[in-house]
């Protein structure tokens, strides 16, 4: 398992307006895995220990992002949409020149908002991706 920081200024885009731009307050499930079929058919269980085959294909899994819910961010429209490049970009850091990002084809695929009496209303959106993710190093001079 990485080990890392959620800075603030971390920030999430879906597509290439800005209808869907937000800054990052959580993240949780972000990653990817691959399917494993266990092996065990005839003599290949003689030691006891069973044998697995591993997919090909790796796949994203469906994320979650917390972010300040703000009225003027179109989610009505992105829960619609068909898949658009997402890209979290995260802040730049002592001397770096350009920010690391992170990005994908996906979409917005649930989305929820809530809050308390006179406190911030935060919301949740689940990010759908599809196919291979793109990952760019922050560069420092």
């Amino acid at each position: 398992m990485s080990e890392g920081f959620l800075l603030c200024g971390t920030t999430i885009q879906i597509g290439t307006d800005s209808d869907f731009f937000a800054e990052i307050v959580g993240v949780s499930g972000l990653g990817a895995n691959r399917r494993v079929v266990e092996n065990v058919h005839g003599g290949n269980v003689a030691t006891g220990w069973a044998e697995h085959l591993f997919s090909c294909i790796a796949r994203l899994k469906p994320f979650q992002v917390q972010l300040v819910h703000t009225a003027s961010r179109d989610w009505t429209t992105k829960i619609k949409a068909a898949a658009e490049t997402v890209t979290i970009t995260w802040p730049l850091v002592g001397t770096q020149t350009v920010a690391g990002t992170l990005a994908f084809a996906g979409g917005l695929t649930d989305y929820d908002a809530g809050g308390e009496i006179e406190g911030r209303v935060n919301s949740t959106a689940e990010i759908t991706p599809s196919g291979a993710p793109i990952l760019t190093a922050p560069t420092t001079p």
